[in-house]
């Protein structure tokens, strides 16, 4: 199956299950991004769980934890750096156009990604 788009997100255990009857140990998910054919990557940061930069993300990645695709398939933090970092298209990569009504949405970063501040598909 050929992607062109996919969406990335990091799971992890967010607390312990109870001892006693072994409920709880709830899975929290956060969006990492989304790879598109020609474009950057767009990789979603979270300010108000400290992601703000894609060192950011490698350190909560460190912790812990698995990365998946909408498709459910298991990605490892390598092959995730991989797809942020080292993009390419014959045409060259679109990168995301920052929005003057909302400057905070959408900003350049260090490479082949962009970083975005809303939720997206």
């Amino acid at each position: 199956m050929i992607k062109v788009g996919t969406n990335y997100y990091y799971e992890h255990v967010s607390s312990e299950p109870c001892p006693t009857c072994g409920r709880g140990g709830e899975t929290e998910q956060l969006h990492i991004g989304k790879s598109s054919v020609g474009w950057v990557f767009s990789l979603r940061i979270h300010p108000n769980q400290g992601i703000k930069t894609l060192e950011d993300w490698k350190a909560r990645w460190a912790h812990g934890g698995q990365i998946r695709d909408e498709y459910g398939e298991f990605v490892s933090v390598d092959e995730m750096l991989n797809l942020i970092t080292q993009r390419s298209h014959s045409n060259g990569l679109r990168r995301h156009k920052p929005d003057p009504a909302f400057p905070l949405d959408c900003q350049p970063g260090e490479g082949t990604y962009d970083y975005c501040n809303y939720e997206f598909s």
